[in-house]
């Protein structure tokens, strides 16, 4: 794969975290969750986003892991 598609691929997938994490603050049913559930989806969400800026930096920079 291309390092252009690769890049737009993990540009696409950071916005679907901040998506997920747009639609929690959205939605009323977060009131009723436990805060250590919204916790938990919010803290794995931000890990992925960080990982995948992580892949974007070796990818043009053609660091190793």
């Amino acid at each position: 794969m291309s390092p252009r598609k690769e890049q737009n691929l993990i540009y696409s997938q950071i916005k679907e975290c901040m998506n997920r994490i747009y639609t929690l603050e959205e939605n009323d049913f977060v009131n009723e969750m436990h805060y250590f559930d919204v916790d938990k989806i919010l803290t794995e969400e931000f890990y992925k986003i960080f990982k995948l800026m992580d892949l974007n930096y070796i990818n043009l920079n053609g660091a190793k892991l």
